[in-house]
């Protein structure tokens, strides 16, 4: 059991060593960089450029948060005009039936004095 677990450690530090060697092999000889080298620099790159896309992310969250805030105000404003709207024509409206209402009382009482002359007046009132 001792020897296995001595030749476990043994091919443990060997696969050590291997990758080791591995890693410091030269990868680029013109800068003359390792495996190590690169790799570290290929992740640094990696997580720059990770970092740089979630920030960018971020702004364009923020635009479409601000577009979309833009739009909802624009919608709220709408309704509230509209609502505007509806209300004035609601009086305009009532103002028209109140107006109607008051040439009829008119004309009822012209018609019940018997004049004539009044009642045709209110006739060319109602007709505009």
């Amino acid at each position: 059991m001792v020897t296995t677990l001595l030749n476990s450690a043994r091919a443990v530090e060997a696969s050590q060593f291997i990758v080791e060697a591995f890693v410091e092999m030269q990868a680029n000889p013109k800068r003359g960089s390792t495996l190590r080298d690169e790799t570290e620099e290929l992740i640094d790159k990696g997580l720059a450029n990770l970092k740089s896309r979630l920030a960018k992310a971020g702004l364009e969250n923020e635009e479409i948060e601000a577009r979309n805030l833009k739009f909802l105000a624009e919608a709220e404003e709408s309704r509230a005009r509209a609502a505007t709207e509806r209300e004035m024509a609601e009086k305009q409206r009532l103002k028209n039936q109140a107006n109607r209402l008051r040439l009829l009382i008119r004309v009822e009482i012209a018609m019940s004095d018997g004049n004539l002359g009044d009642f045709l007046n209110l006739l060319d009132e109602l007709g505009g």
